[in-house]
Order: C-alpha cells, then structure tokens, then sequence
C-alpha cells in the first residue's frame, strides 16, 4: 500500500532589523521580531491530507500551524512570527503531524531540533537606512520635499476581536515608498493610548504602502502570544494634512465540548492558544456567561469561543 512520508529541511531563524546589516546572518534583542520557517514536504506516493506543524520554542511556548494537504514532490513553507527574545541561547523544536494524524512509511524523521543564540541588543539594529539622496529625511533636516516626501500626521484606530480598543499589545509602524524607500516614527515618538496609535509629523510618498505589527507586551496580558501583523496600500490626497486607518484585529469561532469555562480555557491552551485573547460566549451571543447549549453528556455544554488570530485588517478611514 502507498503511503504519505513527510520530512523537513530548511529550516531558517530570521530577526525583522530596521538595518539588515547590523548582524547579517544572526538575530538580537533589538529585532523587531523574530521569524522562525521550516519548508515540510512530501516525499511519499500518497497525499498527506490536511496535517499541523507544531513549533516548541525553549519547551515553553508552543505554536501550531495548519496546512493543507501535500501530494506527492510537494512541499509548503510553514511560518511563526515571534515576538523578541532576551540574548542567550534557546532551542526551536519542529514537529510535523505530532498527533500522528498522517500514515507514513517512515514514522521517525518527524521531529528536528535547532539551537540558536540571540546577541545583545545592537543599537544598529534599529536604525533606519536610505538611498544618498533621502538621508535628509532620517536625519530630520533639509528639504525632503524636493525629494517628494510630504510631512503628514497618521492616525491608527486598533481594535480587538470584540470591537474593544486594542490593549496589551506595542505597535510598530514602516512607511514604504514605490521605490521601496523606508520611513518610521522614532521610538518613543508613536504613542499608543486606549486602543489609538498616533505618528505626528510623519515623512510619506504620495503614494505606497505600510506594514503594521503590535507585540505583546512583555509582563502584560498576551505575554507568550504571537505578534499580530498586516499591511495596507496608501494614498495621500492633495492639500492633506492627516490620514486615518482602522485596524481591526481577526477572529476565528471554535466550538468546543467542556464542564466549565476553565476547562475550555485549557483546553484551548494546549491546543497551542498560548497569549492569544479569547472570550467566551453563550449559544445566543452574550460574553463571559457560563451557559450554552446543553449535550447528552449530563454537564458537558457547547461553548462558542472567539478567538483572536494574528491578523491585522488595515483600511483607511474618512478623515
């Protein structure tokens, strides 16, 4: 009988740097976020069906990832966006089907473990680099216009699954131009309040592009999370002074079988929902009863969950 053999290889650590020459080849505390990859394939005669990736990190934190199925010679790039870590050593593990879910020919070459060590922050790391004739704009001096930028104040309203301000979590912002040329709000010069993210002053092309992340803040709520993420195209109007967008973060609804909210909560846990916001909500849609529709399980019940995913919805709003 054919069977499904999954594998992996390439297998890549990668800091977000605003400089990439700071430390090529390595990542520091001052990344504005770590990514960890892994391309899985399928080596066998038969397809896989829809199988999880499931990443370890420290044997602590633990990140699943769903993908579809694999055919034969096939092969898929399975991602985790992570927020910094502290300098030091730390150890990724990588499992495919840890449930066992696949039949395989080879059960054995499922799991590979990767040690890397994370530097000390380098303040290189977050400094912002352009072509010769942009350094006005980093610098703050000069006549950046003539080089077409327009100075502009930027408004984000983030909000949560539920439609709640955004909180527990540092956003971080980069401009992009149609040249691919950079800008950002200084650290300390973007603040974050109940759920608004305001860039005063801010350096744009006309037109381009922005990538929005927010990381869990360390000590708070989503401590352990995953970053959220998203990106938008922009225009600026002529004569304006201001542009607005409205984030809204994802949602996804799982139902799940328990005697107690607590027990969904852990269940959910160790499916891998570590740091990810979610509440729970009767069969009619009222948040944080302990109700729902009763099963033949004496005091099991169905409970609706809203979970929060890492995606970042980005459209501008009227002004």
């Amino acid at each position: 009988m054919s069977l499904a053999n999954m594998h992996m290889h390439n297998v890549w650590v990668q800091g977000e740097s605003y400089n990439p020459h700071a430390h090529e080849g390595s990542v520091c505390e001052n990344c504005a976020a770590i990514q960890f990859s892994v391309e899985v394939g399928n080596a066998g005669n038969h397809d896989t069906g829809n199988f999880t990736t499931r990443f370890n990190l420290d044997g602590s934190e633990v990140h699943n990832e769903q993908v579809h199925s694999l055919g034969h010679g096939g092969t898929h790039w399975v991602q985790w966006r992570h927020n910094p870590l502290h300098a030091g050593s730390h150890t990724l593990t990588v499992a495919v089907d840890p449930l066992d879910r696949v039949h395989e020919s080879d059960e054995q070459d499922n799991t590979f473990s990767h040690t890397f060590d994370v530097l000390a922050a380098v303040p290189a790391c977050r400094e912002m680099t352009f072509a010769a004739d942009e350094a006005d704009v980093v610098v703050g001096h000069g006549h950046p216009e003539r080089h077409g930028w327009q100075q502009i104040d930027v408004t984000f309203t983030m909000k949560d699954p539920l439609g709640a301000p955004l909180e527990g979590y540092e956003p971080f912002v980069v401009f992009y131009g149609p040249e691919n040329e950079e800008s950002s709000p200084s650290v300390g010069e973007a603040p974050f309040q109940h759920g608004m993210l305001r860039c005063p002053n801010q350096w744009l092309k006309p037109t381009g592009t922005l990538y929005l992340t927010a990381v869990p803040i360390a000590g708070g709520h989503f401590d352990g999370g995953p970053t959220l993420s998203g990106n938008a195209h922009y225009t600026l109007a002529r004569g304006a002074t201001s542009l607005f967008f409205d984030v809204q973060q994802g949602k996804e609804i799982i139902t799940r079988t328990a005697t107690s909210q607590q027990e969904v909560s852990e269940a959910l846990r160790l499916e891998g929902h570590v740091g990810v916001k979610f509440e729970i909500i009767e069969a009619g849609g009222s948040v944080g009863h302990e109700s729902g529709q009763t099963d033949t399980h004496g005091q099991q019940m169905q409970w609706n969950v809203t979970i929060g995913t890492t995606t970042l919805a980005i459209t501008p709003a009227a002004n």
